[in-house]
């Protein structure tokens, strides 16, 4: 499946949607990817709604955070 930009952007990352409403007609359905973002790039704060989140991460390291002040978080490297 090829992804598309149609997903909003985030200054230094090139965001990608590869499972979205528009793709798949699902709503709880949400993928996607981020390819070759910048060091030390960060998304603003935002919410996926009643969705899980997964993190797959190909090369170098990312942390996802969460939760009502964004205090739980974790961190995801190539294994």
């Amino acid at each position: 499946m090829r992804s598309t930009r149609n997903t909003a952007q985030t200054p230094a990352m090139d965001r990608k949607a590869a499972i979205n409403l528009a793709r798949v007609g699902r709503p709880e359905a949400l993928g996607g990817t981020v390819a070759d973002p910048q060091p030390n790039a960060k998304t603003a704060q935002h919410h996926h709604g009643a969705l899980e989140s997964v993190i797959y991460v190909v090369r170098g390291k990312a942390r996802m955070r969460w939760g009502e002040r964004l205090g739980i978080h974790c961190r995801g490297r190539p294994r």
